[in-house]
């Protein structure tokens, strides 16, 4: 895994365990899901075991300087910016497109693709979006 890929698995493994430590429930049991407004802005949401608990500003959940300017912006300009290619390949509106991360330890998170509420695929963050 590149530089990059670290700096992206380490930021998110901090989301995960400080939204866990909050909600005060084990980290297997958040799930991450990144949305897109009508205009295309991300938005952030968390998940307990795959039911919506709240809508977040991610930045809240990420303790360090370089955390928050490199992994947190890596995020927003690459796995985040996907919704509206996403959106072009499926002929869909960006406001229906979600990209729902779930936790895994010492590796990024296992994502899947939702469409109109629908799962169309898994995503390799990895390779995929980091093109690695």
């Amino acid at each position: 895994m590149s530089a990059i890929g670290n700096i992206v698995k380490n930021t998110f493994g901090k989301v995960f365990n400080n939204l866990a430590k909050e909600m005060n429930v084990p980290v297997e049991n958040i799930q991450l899901g990144i949305y897109y407004d009508e205009k295309g802005n991300q938005k952030y949401e968390v998940y307990n075991q795959f039911k919506k608990e709240k809508d977040i500003d991610i930045s809240e959940y990420i303790p360090g300087i370089v955390d928050w300017s490199g992994g947190t912006a890596v995020i927003e300009t690459t796995i985040a910016q996907c919704g509206a290619r996403y959106a072009k390949e499926l002929n869909v509106g960006i406001g229906t497109i979600k990209i729902i991360m779930a936790y895994k330890k010492d590796c990024l998170p296992d994502a899947v693709l939702m469409a109109e509420g629908k799962k169309v695929r898994n995503v390799n963050i990895q390779s995929e979006i980091l093109g690695e």
